[in-house]
């Protein structure tokens, strides 16, 4: 976690690098749900590192699924809502299983903090040096009551940056 590599900045699409990531997931989670909402966007671009925000999302993409697993979620749904909004882009990762805790959950982005049997507490640790070295903001909450997913809500939000 102390050696995370430095950016590297490059204009990438944020649609096409989570797309490509819920890919590599799905053969091994069939019994997932994955749902990528992009708002009529073709592409969504902004200046980042490629390898990095792979990393986050999937690591983004691994907890919503181990807390699902731990919770025995039966019909499990995982949506990628992107979307361009006034001064960033965000990726918001929403899931139905338990959520997350509601004690410390401003902990979480901290290293080795974890509310999870198996949990390392380093995949949110990663998540936010990573969106911080992209001059981004991680919020963690709860699905919004209105949505179909009830569980955890991650957002990622990107400045409107090109290289």
């Amino acid at each position: 976690f102390a050696r995370m590599p430095a950016p590297v900045m490059e204009n990438h699409d944020l649609i096409e690098i989570a797309s490509s990531q819920v890919a590599l997931m799905k053969p091994a989670h069939r019994d997932i749900d994955f749902k990528t909402i992009t708002h009529g966007h073709d592409e969504l671009v902004i200046s980042c590192d490629d390898g990095l925000i792979r990393q986050a999302i999937t690591n983004l993409l691994q907890n919503a699924i181990d807390a699902m697993d731990e919770a025995n979620i039966k019909d499990k749904k995982i949506h990628i809502d992107m979307r361009q909004q006034e001064h960033h882009i965000a990726i918001k990762i929403i899931d139905n299983g338990p959520g997350l805790p509601g004690e410390n959950s401003s902990e979480l982005t901290k290293p080795y903090v974890t509310h999870r049997e198996k949990g390392t507490g380093l995949g949110l640790a990663i998540v936010a040096k990573i969106i911080e070295d992209h001059s981004g903001e991680l919020v963690l909450g709860q699905a919004d009551k209105s949505d179909p997913l009830n569980g955890a809500s991650v957002t990622m939000l990107f400045p409107h940056r090109l290289t």
